[in-house]
């Protein structure tokens, strides 16, 4: 899982540039501070390589490891 702070995140679009899965795009609406932010398309297809939270330069990504629940 992906968590974004869009109060940190620019828009500048290197974590949608350079995801290897093509998990990330940008969403068509805007941050509070004006910017189209990045969103996750399907949380199924990102395969938690943090390259995303590696590259962004403002340090708003932080990527969440998926927790499972075995009964």
């Amino acid at each position: 899982m992906i968590e974004l702070n869009e109060h940190w995140c620019k828009g500048c679009r290197v974590c949608v540039f350079h995801c290897p899965t093509r998990s990330l795009r940008i969403a068509s609406r805007f941050t509070m501070r004006g910017i189209h932010p990045p969103e996750l398309v399907e949380a199924e297809r990102c395969n938690g390589c943090r390259l995303c939270e590696l590259l962004c330069p403002d340090f708003a990504i932080t990527v969440m490891e998926a927790v499972s629940v075995n009964a």
